[in-house]
C-alpha cells in the first residue's frame, strides 16, 4: 500500500526512516555522546508524540510499555522501506496480492 501514500506521507517516512538511520551511523562514526544524544532525541520526540496522544485519548496507562514499542518501532522504521523494494507476493485469507496491493 506504500504505492498509494500521499506525499507528506512519504516525506515523514523518508525523515523517519534517515533519522533512525543517522542514529546507526552515527554509532558507527562519531563519539558515544553524540550516539546517546542522538538515541534521546529520537526517545524524547517519540515520546513527547505519544504522551500527547495517549493524555487525549486517555489511555496514560499505555506508556508502560513505551520501551518495547520504541525497539519494535526502530526496527520496523529501517526494515520495512527497505522490504517495499523487494517483489514479493502477499498471501491474506487465501487471496495472493502483489507488493502493490493488487490482486494476483
Amino acid at each position: 500500500g506504500i504505492s498509494r501514500v500521499p506525499p507528506f506521507g512519504l516525506f515523514i517516512m523518508a525523515s523517519s526512516f534517515l533519522s533512525h538511520l543517522a542514529v546507526i551511523a552515527a554509532f558507527l562514526l562519531l563519539p558515544i555522546e553524540l550516539v546517546v544524544a542522538g538515541f534521546f532525541f529520537l526517545f524524547a520526540a517519540d515520546f513527547i508524540f505519544l504522551f500527547r496522544v495517549l493524555s487525549s485519548l486517555q489511555r496514560k496507562d499505555l506508556l508502560r510499555y513505551f520501551f518495547g514499542f520504541e525497539l519494535l518501532y526502530f526496527t520496523c522504521t529501517l526494515l520495512l522501506p527497505v522490504l517495499h523494494f523487494f517483489d514479493r507476493k502477499i498471501l491474506w485469507k487465501n487471496e495472493s496480492y502483489d507488493h502493490n496491493g493488487n490482486y494476483v
